[in-house]
């Protein structure tokens, strides 16, 4: 297997290109911050074209597994403005502890339904339209207000708005906006993605602690939970997951393994190599770099502030992870119908980087190339 990095093979064809997003989420804990009680909303999304993105997650923040069914957990739908339920959807399943719970709406895009636990059709609801959360007849959650239209805009200012959109819940909220009828402001509790770029699947809550250092101020503990999406048309190598999560990781941790792995397979009818690449964080508020160099924290080459290494890793890696940058890198030498699996690797940035409280992203880029 040749692990060097080449430029694209001059004869030979693209046959496959599978773009991944990552997202991670980066914050400071508060110095304290209530422990969930029950379920609240941790994301939502309205996509921009009919139902091919409605989704929302709800986040079991507790330290037991939730039966929905047992529980009576509903989502109500007030229909632009409505003052009473334009309808109700009877949640199902468990919800693990410290887990998700995702519904989608059945013609939501394939890279969201995958990660549903729970699919209904009647989860069709528009930016101006109101929701709410209950558990029985408590009211758990909500997001924007029920009985006020707010019109085509929705609620909030652009780009934390509820259109064309995906919100996730800031890391200090860990209960749910129980008043559903009050003036909503989505900024006061959620962050906002646009452009296509989902963080459905996982979700992180600070629940306190992060005191000490000098002067009492907060310590540098920066979390990170992570999410790699692998979108892929099958051609002539087939990935088999679709989302794999880094877990939740804090500033200057290296080498913490992905999971699950992701296993490539050549569909092709002639021997392939697949190259790897990767981008920088450019995510909302991210500033960080991505860099090959072998640095680490503390090391020589020192990796420093705001800058952080990808790589693979797997059982034909005999000398360790590849680090990965912009350039397309040889990662594997299949022969038709074989496969080969990796790991994502991360190096985080050091203590001290920007970023705290906000979202990266980058991508993972697989490519495989056929000699003709």
């Amino acid at each position: 297997m040749n692990h060097s990095r080449q430029p694209r093979l001059t004869r030979s064809t693209a046959v496959l290109t599978a773009a991944g997003v990552l997202l991670a989420a980066v914050g400071v804990a508060p110095v304290s911050a209530a422990v969930p009680t029950d379920l609240f909303i941790s994301e939502y999304v309205e996509g921009p074209t009919g139902a091919n993105a409605k989704v929302l997650e709800l986040y079991n923040g507790t330290a037991a597994p939730i039966d929905l069914a047992a529980g009576a957990y509903v989502i109500d739908f007030y229909t632009n403005g409505a003052a009473t339920p334009s309808g109700t959807i009877a949640l199902i399943g468990t919800v693990p502890a410290s887990d998700v719970f995702t519904i989608a709406n059945p013609s939501s895009i394939p890279l969201l339904l995958a990660l549903a636990r729970q699919q209904d059709a009647a989860l069709n609801f528009n930016g101006n339209d109101a929701l709410v959360l209950r558990k029985g007849a408590a009211v758990l959650d909500s997001i924007g207000q029920v009985g006020f239209d707010p019109g085509a805009a929705g609620w909030g200012t652009d780009p934390v708005d509820t259109v064309d959109v995906d919100l996730f819940r800031k890391a200090a909220v860990t209960s749910g906006d129980t008043n559903p009828t009050d003036a909503f402001d989505p900024a006061a509790e959620w962050s906002a993605f646009g452009g296509g770029i989902y963080g459905i699947g996982q979700h992180t809550i600070d629940t306190g602690g992060g005191g000490g250092g000098g002067g009492g101020e907060p310590a540098d503990s920066g979390q990170v939970a992570a999410d790699v999406t692998l979108e892929a048309e099958t051609a002539c190598i087939e990935l088999s997951t679709t989302s794999i999560s880094f877990g939740t990781l804090g500033f200057a941790v290296e080498e913490a393994p992905a999971t699950p792995n992701v296993t490539i397979t050549s569909c092709s009818t002639a021997e392939i190599q697949v190259n790897a690449s990767a981008t920088d964080a450019t995510g909302t508020g991210a500033t960080w770099t991505l860099v090959n160099d072998g640095s680490t924290c503390g090391g020589s080459p020192d990796l420093g502030t705001n800058q952080y290494r990808l790589g693979i890793t797997g059982p034909g890696f005999a000398d360790g992870p590849i680090a990965l940058d912009k350039l397309e890198t040889s990662v594997a030498g299949l022969v038709p119908t074989a496969s080969t699996t990796h790991t994502p690797v991360i190096w985080m940035p050091c203590s001290g980087s920007d970023g705290d409280g906000q979202r990266m992203e980058f991508f993972i880029n697989y490519t495989a190339m056929i000699e003709e």
